[in-house]
Formats: structure tokens, sequence, C-alpha cells
């Protein structure tokens, strides 16, 4: 994952501005986790409005580490609200555990100045001017996995229609990212027309899909001209049609279409996403990718 907030802190300045010329962060790691702080890469501290102030640098050290930024910023006097941002690679599992924190009991992990004086920031040696004397933890984060469930629901319940009847609703499908770590982007996705044992797909047309009140610029046709004939349909997503599923949350997409009026009377249609195999094996596929990270969710 790329661009993850792990960890803030306030930097309340008085007397006069300071210049920071290097400070070390400790990378702590859960005592049983295949974590690593060298799995942490392009670290860089930003401000509140999201500026860096340092340049990126890896985290090093196997289990738990450090990172050192030696780029200098100077903090104004007052709060400064600083965010540590970084990448994470692919090597922790699931409920690994790291928190990034800043040790003000050694000496060694900041060099910093007045910018006025030029007096040096001291932490332990006496008078001290960096507070407090103390390990000051970012909040403890766990790693979670990517997950996106999707489900026909039973809604709209099944409904007699006549031939040639449009922008009927014919399926709800609910994309699920409650369990997932991040939002999660829709790219592409599969559903399937299934045609009961007099009708045929092609007289399916007109398919539309409506995601949380927005419609999809993109539109397809059934084509199977054989009865009972199940036929798959990809739709590939580009540019705003791309919807996004907020972590913790799902959205549901409205499938409308027209049934032509030379379909077969008595025959029945069923437009459905199938995320778990049907009797015959089959599934729909779904690509999505993280929101943030970009990586894809299998």
């Amino acid at each position: 994952s790329d661009d993850l907030k792990l960890g803030s802190w306030n930097f309340r300045v008085q007397g006069e501005p300071i210049d920071i010329r290097s400070i070390k962060l400790d990378i702590e790691v859960g005592a049983s986790a295949t974590l690593q702080a060298a799995d942490f890469t392009k670290l860089k501290l930003v401000n509140a409005a999201g500026q860096a102030l340092t340049g990126a640098t890896d985290g090093s050290g196997a289990g738990s580490g450090s990172v050192t930024f030696s780029d200098s910023f100077t903090l104004p006097i007052g709060n400064n609200e600083i965010h540590l941002m970084g990448n994470l690679n692919a090597d922790g599992t699931e409920d690994d555990t790291v928190q990034f924190a800043v040790d003000f009991t050694v000496e060694a992990n900041l060099d910093a100045v007045g910018e006025t004086t030029g007096d040096s920031i001291t932490i332990v040696t006496i008078p001290a001017y960096a507070f407090p004397n103390a390990e000051s933890d970012a909040n403890l984060l766990t790693i979670s996995s990517l997950s996106l469930s999707v489900l026909t629901l039973s809604q709209p319940a099944a409904q007699t229609i006549a031939q040639g009847s449009s922008n009927h609703l014919y399926s709800t499908i609910r994309f699920d990212a409650s369990d997932s770590a991040e939002d999660v982007q829709v790219t592409d996705f599969e559903f399937s027309i299934r045609p009961s044992a007099t009708a045929k797909s092609n007289e399916i047309q007109n398919i539309r899909f409506v995601v949380d009140g927005t419609e999809l610029s993109v539109t397809k046709d059934g084509s199977d001209t054989d009865v009972q004939d199940d036929e798959e349909i990809t739709v590939s997503l580009s540019g705003d049609d791309q919807f996004v599923v907020p972590k913790g949350g799902a959205v549901n997409m409205l499938v409308y279409a027209d049934l032509t009026a030379g379909a077969t009377a008595g025959g029945a249609h069923t437009i459905d996403l199938r995320s778990t195999a049907d009797d015959e094996g089959a599934t729909n596929a779904v690509t999505a990718q993280g929101a943030t990270s970009g990586s894809d969710i299998t």
C-alpha cells in the first residue's frame, strides 16, 4: 500500500522558530509479527497541509527498527502538526501490528537548533529544551486485508411484465467492503442473463446500471439466441464509471433493462452477479483494487 498515514504528532514551539536538522523515529513491530521495519519505504514527514518537510527515506531493521530524516526543516512558533506518510510492501500478514514513536529519551534522536540564537535543542543534557523527556507513540496500527463481497439481493421479487416493457428493474446487486482495510474501486464486473427453458438472453436489451443513484454511462445487450442458454457479459468501466465502495460500507447497483416486444410469452429472465459458484460451477468475475493502494483484490 502506498501513501499511508502512519502516525502524527504535535510539536509545540516556543520562544523562536526551530531548525530541525535530523530526527529519528522508532518503528516498533509486534512481537509475533512477520512485518519488519524495513518493509516501510519512502517514508516522509509532512505538515498539516500535506506539504513535504523531508525527502523519502526507507525504514531499517529486521523486526523493530527506525527511520532517520536528515533533511533540514523549520518549525515556526506555535503548534505544528506533523504527519508520517509512507509505503508498505506486501511482506506483512493479517493482524501484524506496528507503532511509530518519537523518542525524546535519547539525545542522538534529535538534532535541532534555535533559528535565531543557534542554541542546541537538547533532550537529556541540562538544561533540556525538548519535552516530554519520554517516548511519544503514534496510534497502534494493525495490518488488515482488502476485501469485497458481492451479492445479488432477493429484491425485487419475481414479477410478471408485458412484452415490450422498458426500464424494468431486474435486480439489485450489493458490493460490500465491510471487512476491507481501505476503500475499494471497482473497475469491471461480469454479470449473467439466465433465461428459462423457453426464453433467450437476446430478449433482454438496453441493460443499464445505477450505482447509489448515479447511472453509469455504459449499457449492454443480450445477444445469445439459444433458449435456456446463460450468457455472461463483461462490463469494463473507465473514468467516472469506476465506482468506489467505502471501507466499512456498501453500495447497491440497480440493474434495469428492456424486454423486447418479440420475447417469448411465458419466458423468464434472471439478471444476476454470482460471486460463488452455481450448480454448474459458474461464477462472475469482479475486478477491483484498493482505492488508495491500487493493490488488486483477489
